[in-house]
């Protein structure tokens, strides 16, 4: 008994040590127990079920709705969320099992007249079986489907970099149709293009998307027509400004024709400068703008014309101006002529007294138009300070002009040396 235990105690120290000492054959055992699991797993391959969320949902049989001129309400994209599916695939699909795997799909086939329908969510899946759908069905609303031409609009927002100009935007088409149901067509008024100039030194040309708007100027999702949106192509020339003023001077011929005696006393345009637009080459080149020739021969009175404005080749008006409000001042000329030592006069002094003048005499300087200066001489020249009402005493009094007992005309300019009078009345 003895012994045995001997030989007992004997084995385990030995299997003691090769299990706990080897690690090669730790290393064999494990690699046999999973070849030993593979095999099971290749022989039997059991079912396991995957939760795939975000499975995209798609109707079919459209075509055949819109066929039977009918077509689904509303947002697509909301009305076909993405959902949840459990599916059962074999554990070696399991892995690569995705939602792309499965497709899912809303049959309209039944469909034939408007109203609201709660249709089922038909599932099929590669390598497994869909085993349960959240949701299962979907609520569709289903109109007459119709057609619509709708106005196009452009919105224009920021502002030009300073000393550039944009144009009047150019559509095409103006008008486009849009298809869906009924009520939400219905809703639509117009289409409107949105451009953006903030920074912009190009010109634009280029298609862009449309934006829908109710009554209320509110946009409408476009996700609810049947087929595309149009796009429209917008051209929109943005160039260069400047302003400048018109070159009347070079358009103005004939002014050494005038009658004797008259001529161009000035001239003015309404508005006084234009603002132009082109390419930056060659507004550099251009420091005034022509206009068409004004003939002024024979002319004795002033002339107002609509002229034409003369463009250089490549520019443009900013606003659309062709053409120029003119006014040249055509008059007579003007002459100056003094008329030496006329006598200042008294007037209306009182009875007993007498009135003498510190200046008795002075130099009249009359300047006007040339046949009214020509009639008048110094007999018709009449100087005076009024003295109505004074007593005795000295008084500072305007001196006062008359030709011919009348009042000067508005265009005939008196000069005197002195303007007032000093006269001493006594009794």
């Amino acid at each position: 008994m003895e012994k045995q235990s001997k030989y007992v105690f004997a084995f385990k120290k030995i299997g003691k040590s090769l299990f706990s000492r080897n690690l090669f054959l730790k290393i064999i055992s494990i690699v046999f127990a999973m070849l030993i699991w593979g095999y099971v797993l290749t022989a039997e391959n059991p079912l396991r079920t995957k939760t795939l969320a975000n499975v995209s949902v798609s109707f079919t049989g459209e075509a055949d709705l819109a066929a039977r001129n009918l077509a689904v309400r509303g947002n697509r994209e909301e009305i076909l969320r993405p959902i949840e599916a459990k599916v059962s695939t074999a554990l070696t699909n399991f892995a690569d099992l995705s939602a792309n795997d499965v497709t899912l799909t809303i049959d309209l086939k039944n469909v034939n007249k408007a109203g609201k329908y709660r249709l089922p969510i038909t599932p099929s899946v590669r390598d497994g079986k869909v085993e349960s759908l959240d949701p299962e069905f979907i609520e569709v609303e289903v109109d007459d489907l119709v057609s619509k031409r709708i106005p196009v609009e452009t919105e224009v927002t920021g502002n030009l970099p300073e000393g550039y100009w944009s144009g009047v935007p150019v559509l095409n088409p103006q008008i486009i149709e849009i298809r869906g149901a009924k009520t939400d067509v219905g809703s639509v008024v117009k289409a409107v293009c949105k451009i953006d100039l903030t920074g912009r030194t190009e010109s634009f040309n280029d298609a862009v998307n449309v934006s829908l708007l109710n009554e209320l100027k509110e946009e409408v999702d476009s996700r609810f027509a049947v087929g595309s949106i149009p796009s429209v192509t917008i051209k929109l020339p943005v160039l260069p400004k400047k302003t400048v003023p018109f070159d009347i001077e070079k358009a103005i011929f004939g002014a050494d024709n005038l009658p004797a005696d008259y001529e161009i006393a000035g001239y003015i345009t309404n508005p006084g400068e234009l603002t132009v637009v082109g390419q930056k080459h060659i507004l550099d080149t251009i420091e005034s703008v022509g206009l068409e020739s004004i003939d002024v021969s024979g002319s004795s009175e002033s002339i107002l014309d609509n002229v034409a404005i003369m463009f250089p080749e490549g520019v443009q008006s900013a606003n659309g101006e062709s053409r120029v409000e003119v006014y040249i001042d055509i008059r007579e000329k003007r002459q100056e002529k003094i008329f030496e030592s006329v006598e200042v006069e008294i007037v209306n002094l009182g009875k007993r007294l007498d009135a003498s003048l510190k200046t008795e005499r002075l130099d009249v300087k009359l300047n006007g138009r040339i046949s009214v200066i020509r009639e008048i001489e110094k007999g018709d020249i009449s100087l005076f300070a009024d003295v109505s009402g004074c007593g005795p005493g000295t008084y500072v009094l305007p001196l006062q002009i008359r030709i011919n007992g009348r009042e000067l005309p508005e265009d005939l300019v008196c000069t005197l040396p002195e303007q007032f009078a000093e006269v001493t009345i006594t009794r």
